[in-house]
């Protein structure tokens, strides 16, 4: 059921996108953060669905969060409730509000049947208000490009499920990661992930090149794929070599965030073509 509000809220946002495309905010509206401190209260009262109750007190939760703000940000905290949510006008610190609840939530191993219901609802939230950051794994994550990150990353996301795809998936979400502390690492991180996808997929070969080759010669790749593969092989010898010449300690590179993105983008969309469910070779 969607109330009226909500209904010509829709409407009217639908109405302009129709014309201008996706209109994406700069802040967390406040009605976003009224529905997810909701959830949050909801969870609270709910309790875990096995019935246990040690973490539902609301002193072990306010407590709980304010102790990852303080570790996790330097907030001088002591407890924290869904109505900071609310209350505050700085979407900085909402984010953070958001990120912290949900980290409870993965910490807690009585609370963990929420956890994907949960990240699955702020996440609608956040889609919904068009707000440019999505929770990935256990971490706020920016939409750099708001089409691609929507049609591309998360797709991609989607199809890495499973225990086959565990490692791929641990890769492809280490890459979003490490965009702003490493972008090099980041590039890396995303080959990885594709050279994961090709060994789940049957190819052989120890290193990415080998399995591309592979992968050509069995079919999973058309000879229009060439210049792309060619190119994700390329960008990784240039962030490894990169990294090598200037010290992996030092974490820097001359790989900038737009490059990490663009190697992001370009391994998500052959990761989802590869996993594409109606591609004779995934039944095998």
């Amino acid at each position: 059921m969607v109330l009226y509000s909500e209904f010509e809220r829709r409407r009217k946002r639908d109405e302009l996108e129709a014309i201008e495309g996706t209109v994406w905010v700069d802040n967390l509206p406040g009605r976003a953060r009224v529905k997810i401190a909701a959830l949050w209260e909801t969870v609270i009262e709910s309790g875990s669905p096995g019935g246990y109750t040690a973490y539902v007190h609301t002193d072990r939760w306010a407590e709980g969060i304010a102790r990852i703000m303080r570790l996790g940000a330097g907030y001088q905290l002591r407890s924290v409730e869904p109505k900071n949510l609310v209350t505050t006008e700085s979407t900085e610190y909402a984010l953070d509000l958001i990120g912290a609840f949900f980290q409870f939530l993965t910490q807690s191993p009585e609370l963990r049947a929420w956890v994907d219901p949960i990240r699955d609802q702020i996440n609608t939230v956040l889609e919904d208000f068009r707000v440019p950051f999505r929770l990935v794994d256990d971490s706020i994550v920016p939409l750099a490009s708001d089409e691609l990150h929507t049609n591309v990353v998360l797709p991609a996301l989607g199809l890495l499920v499973g225990a086959k795809h565990e490692g791929a998936n641990r890769a492809y979400i280490k890459a979003l990661k490490e965009i702003a502390q490493d972008p090099a690492d980041a590039i890396t991180d995303a080959g990885t992930a594709l050279q994961s996808v090709l060994v789940t997929l049957g190819c052989n070969g120890n290193a990415l090149g080998p399995l591309i080759k592979d992968a050509r010669k069995n079919g999973l790749l058309a000879g229009h794929d060439e210049k792309l593969t060619d190119g994700i092989l390329k960008m990784m010898d240039w962030a490894s070599a990169n990294r090598s010449e200037r010290g992996d300690g030092h974490h820097t590179s001359d790989a900038t965030r737009a490059d990490a993105w663009l190697m992001i983008h370009v391994v998500g969309a052959l990761i989802a073509s590869l996993l594409d469910p109606t591609r004779s070779y995934n039944s095998a």
